[in-house]
């Protein structure tokens, strides 16, 4: 059993041996099958502790103190992407944190590029079929400890919407990259071009050969799942497809 739990720190051995699902992590921050808590959830428990049993930090310093206190963690330390922003891969406990963009563009129900019927279920479902098939398919982006971006990527095959593109079509052994968004309210920090980064950088370490995406040429983008082709281009894409409104693109690794 681990001396202390790799989420929070806290002391694992002062707790029963029969409440210690998962020895890695203390019966806070796991769930009944030991799986790790969402990072969102864990904040928001901690919080509570430092509201309980640290009356001397501030209401308003909270939330701060447990983001740092969790970078120090195994559990947390890697998925920092500077000071602010966390990254973490889609799984069961942190499905629900995958945010929506807008009232009409909900992420977790949207089932556009899989052309079958949305609904949170079937998109947890896709998801964790994808998972188990392939490994990690999709990404939630926290900042300063709200989730507020979302990324999914599969085999392009797995995508059959993208047969309507042109040039877009899914019998080729690259992987897409769907959706990189962020809600509309925190745009303009970089926190898409950071995102886009963690996801290239995931599969050219699964040794993944080719990527395709598609950005948006010109206008709004704001319900654009992917966003700006400028992005894409910035980070090595270059242009295979698409028309005057958007760009289908490729990037080797």
């Amino acid at each position: 059993m681990s001396k202390k739990c790799k989420s929070c720190g806290g002391p694992v051995k002062d707790y029963p041996s029969k409440k210690v699902v998962n020895p890695n992590y203390c019966p806070y921050c796991c769930d009944k099958k030991g799986e790790l808590k969402s990072y969102r959830d864990i904040i928001d428990m901690m919080i509570d502790y430092l509201e309980d049993e640290h009356d001397e930090i501030r209401a308003k310093d909270r939330a701060n103190t447990a983001r740092k206190w969790l970078r120090k963690n195994p559990a947390w330390k890697e998925k920092y992407v500077g000071e602010d922003v966390v990254i973490e891969n889609i799984r069961e406990n942190n499905f629900k944190d995958i945010p929506a963009m807008s009232d009409k563009h909900d992420c977790q129900k949207c089932m556009y590029y899989q052309s079958e019927k949305g609904t949170k279920k079937n998109k947890k479902n896709w998801f964790m079929k994808m998972r188990k098939k392939y490994g990690n398919v999709g990404k939630v982006l926290y900042f300063k400890g709200e989730p507020v971006g979302f990324s999914q990527f599969a085999p392009k095959k797995e995508f059959k919407k993208l047969e309507e593109l042109k040039k877009g079509s899914t019998k080729t052994d690259a992987w897409y990259i769907s959706c990189i968004a962020i809600k509309n309210e925190f745009r303009g920090n970089g926190l898409g071009n950071i995102l886009l980064k963690s996801v290239i950088d995931d599969l050219k370490k699964r040794n993944i050969r080719k990527i395709h995406a598609c950005g948006k040429v010109k206008g709004d983008a704001s319900h654009f799942s992917s966003g700006y082709w400028s992005m894409y281009k910035k980070l090595g894409f270059y242009q295979i497809g698409g028309d005057e409104d958007y760009i289908v693109g490729e990037k080797k690794l």
